[in-house]
């Protein structure tokens, strides 16, 4: 039997594709959005590791609010924790990225806000 045809996740792309996920136009061009956006070598050895994972869950127990939020007047509950200053700046100072004044809290959406704002920052650089 065949499987019916998946509509392009992209917004506002029609192109039907034999599985769910992104027509071949899109695969490209989010593949170039995020370009910028690379892991720092050893990103995955760190945040898979046991004392960033320990930590995490330590500090999100104690902080379960999103920070931006909160700094709003809002509450939501946070999801991740982010490092404030990145954590790749904090390891060339000498400073221990698992500190907790470098940690806060963020709900999905406003760590993929900054995320964007990164983005937008590098792409002007070029």
């Amino acid at each position: 039997m065949k499987r019916a045809k998946s509509i392009c996740r992209h917004t506002n792309c029609s192109a039907l594709i034999p599985a769910p996920g992104y027509c071949e136009q899109h695969k490209q061009d989010k593949g170039e959005r995020f370009k910028g956006l690379a892991k720092a070598p050893g990103s995955r050895a760190f945040y898979g590791s046991h004392a960033w994972r320990k930590t995490a869950a330590a500090y999100r127990q104690d902080n379960p609010l999103c920070d931006e939020h909160k700094r709003r007047g809002l509450i939501v509950k946070g999801d991740l924790v982010d490092h404030i200053i990145e954590r790749g700046v904090l390891e060339s100072e000498g400073l221990d990225p698992l500190d907790w004044q470098y940690l806060r809290t963020l709900c999905h959406s406003c760590h993929n806000k900054k995320l964007g704002e990164r983005q937008r920052k590098i792409e002007r650089r070029y």
